[in-house]
């Protein structure tokens, strides 16, 4: 029975010495040494010392002779001698690994120093088109951090909603229940289709040439065809042709005739050709448009500035009272013709247009006496006072003759309660009746005029006063002798 336990022992011990000649060829491995084999390695050392602990125990207890046992024991200390030289050996190439280590560390952290702006976390406001992007942005930022509490994702995670995204609630209130609520809500492809799709489908449409534009257009593009690539739907051959011509459509006119112009064949267009030909044609229009802004020296255009120097109005030269015309003057038209050349002559005035800057024969008014037809005003004309005495006493009597007709107490002047309302206007009888809301009602004053035709003839006529009106209305019973153009009845 000894002899068996013997032959175990020994391949027990047989078995140790292979393993410590195994980790001897791994150090003595010209290789890179990898830090956590090393430390596997100790690891195993250290297991082996306590076999061979266990070991030796068992051959006290087995073998009988003492020359038998002596033998054994030297050849197990030399094993853990093996042991502990080989790790020895594995812990000073852990050391240079660790120095080499902080070398490089040491190195990264004087780039550390330098301080760079906070990371902005992403938005989302509840956009079907935005939700792939905001996930993979906030699970690299904030979900893939081991370093960050369950409780400190939420608060992030709550932080970024907004709009609609934000009025999502859950029963749990926890991280992971709440980004799972949100990707159940909108991690909808059809709605994320249909909205990648209205997106494009509500471009504008330009009306001129513009590369900013233009620029939007290619981006704004390439931004949802790439929400339709996530959700797994791929450009083909339909698709493009089709997504050309619906793009063609928001393109101004001068670069859609230059695309016609730059296709070579009648094969049907690819989707690349044509964005390389909008991105062409967006770097021309930059070129264009900042040459344009550049104004070279000799070419600047000048432009002329126009002052006005407002000057106090001056007096009349008559009155001296107000900074009215010589022939608006009350005090002058008071005087007669005779009077009124002698104050002209006596203030230095123009005879003709009653200006001081002048005299007669330097005037470049057109106008003459409309009573003679001489250079000089109708003011001071004789014929004009002697025409004008005689009229006014022919009005003096036409007046006397129709104020004992004029009836104060008339039906016309009398206030009415309601007024007839018309909707229509009646061409044929040539009247046009209004309606006023409400019962009120009001008088419009009157005035006798006297109105002079082109003969010179003065009448008299009943004017009615009515600031509000939009329009020159004559009775049709003014006699048609006294003017001369006929009234259309």
């Amino acid at each position: 029975m000894s002899k068996e336990i013997l032959v175990v022992l020994n391949r027990k011990r047989g078995s140790v010495k292979a393993q410590l000649t195994r980790i001897k060829d791994f150090n003595n491995n010209p290789d890179e040494k990898d830090k956590i084999k090393l430390e596997s390695k100790i690891d195993t050392l250290k297991s082996l010392r306590i076999k061979l602990s266990d070991i030796r125990n068992e051959y006290y207890e087995v073998v009988v002779k003492d020359s038998d046992l002596e033998r054994l024991e030297l050849e197990i200390l030399d094993l853990v001698d093996d042991c502990e030289n080989i790790q020895v050996r594995i812990k000073n190439i852990i050391s240079k690994i660790d120095l080499k280590n902080n070398d490089v560390t040491s190195c990264g952290n004087s780039f550390n120093n330098i301080k760079l702006s906070y990371i902005q976390l992403p938005r989302f406001n509840g956009s079907y088109h935005d939700w792939f992007n905001f996930k993979e942005q906030f699970i690299s930022l904030t979900d893939s951090n081991n370093s960050l509490t369950d409780s400190q994702k939420l608060y992030y995670l709550k932080s970024t909603l907004t709009g609609i995204a934000k009025d999502i609630i859950t029963i749990d209130d926890s991280y992971t229940s709440l980004f799972e609520c949100l990707k159940k809500r909108f991690e909808n492809k059809k709605l994320i289709i249909n909205s990648n799709f209205n997106e494009i489908l509500s471009l504008e449409k330009f009306t001129h040439e513009s590369a900013k534009n233009l620029r939007t257009l290619i981006y704004c593009c390439q931004k949802h065809l790439r929400g339709l690539k996530v959700v797994g739907l791929e450009l083909n051959e339909f698709s493009e042709v089709l997504l050309i011509n619906l793009i063609l459509r928001k393109l101004d006119k001068e670069t859609r005739k230059n695309y016609e112009l730059n296709l070579a064949s009648t094969e049907l267009p690819k989707w690349d050709d044509f964005m390389d030909f909008l991105l062409k044609r967006c770097l021309i229009l930059e070129n264009i448009q900042t040459n344009n802004a550049i104004i070279v020296p000799s070419e600047r255009i000048y432009k002329t500035k126009s002052f006005l120097a407002k000057l106090d109005p001056v007096n009349c030269v008559i009155c001296k009272q107000q900074p009215h015309p010589v022939f608006r003057c009350k005090k002058f038209n008071d005087l007669s013709v005779y009077e009124r050349f002698n104050s002209v002559k006596r203030n230095n005035l123009c005879i003709n247009c009653f200006s001081s800057s002048h005299r007669v024969a330097l005037c470049k008014s057109s106008r003459d006496c409309h009573n003679c037809s001489k250079r000089h005003n109708s003011l001071l004309c004789g014929n004009f006072e002697r025409k004008f005495d005689s009229q006014r006493s022919q009005i003096s009597e036409t007046l006397t003759t129709l104020e004992p007709k004029l009836n104060v107490n008339s039906d016309c002047f009398k206030p009415k309660q309601t007024i007839p309302y018309v909707e229509s206007f009646d061409n044929e009888r040539g009247e046009f009746v209004g309606h006023a809301k409400g019962h009120s009602t009001g008088v419009l004053s009157t005035a006798i005029v006297y109105c002079q035709n082109n003969r010179g003839e003065l009448f008299p006529l009943r004017m009615l006063l009515d600031c509000g009106i939009m329009c020159n209305l004559i009775s049709l019973n003014v006699p048609p002798c006294f003017w001369d153009w006929k009234v259309n009845e």
